[in-house]
């Protein structure tokens, strides 16, 4: 199936390869989303769903450029546990530590209009989560 921007998160990596720059965006999207198919015949319905889509490949000299994916929204369970760690750890987690490349950076990534209304943003702002920790204007917050 072919997945667009209304239907997925689009991620933007700056990658260096001595491979093919295509085929390194290829492989970095089909193992975030479901992996090579393992089963008898055809992929199913289900995992030609879930799969990622290359969007765009801008070489800037041979095995350098950016390259933007889609990683489609039916994997996040967004109606029932909108948790943005899954998806900051579908973008930018394992992808750095794939052997098909020499550098990636993560550059840019893009949820869509649909999915956003999942996200309503902080309950107590800044503010109020300075009251609650304790912490004083102008000192910073920092966690993981």
């Amino acid at each position: 199936m072919a997945h667009d921007r209304n239907d997925s998160v689009l991620a933007t990596y700056y990658i260096e390869t001595e491979g093919d720059l295509r085929r390194v965006a290829e492989h970095m999207v089909e193992l975030e989303t479901t992996g090579a198919w393992q089963g008898a015949g055809e992929p199913s319905a289900l995992f030609r769903e879930c799969g990622g889509t290359v969007y765009e490949v801008n070489e800037v000299e041979p095995g350098k450029g950016t390259v933007s994916v889609l990683f489609p929204l039916v994997n996040m369970n967004l109606e029932e546990a909108a948790y943005p760690s899954l998806w900051l750890t579908m973008v930018g987690g394992g992808t750095h530590a794939l052997t098909t490349y020499e550098k990636s950076r993560l550059l840019d990534f893009q949820v869509p209009e649909a999915a956003l209304h999942h996200f309503p943003g902080p309950r107590f702002g800044i503010e109020g989560t300075r009251e609650i920790l304790g912490v004083k204007p102008g000192e910073l917050i920092v966690g993981t």
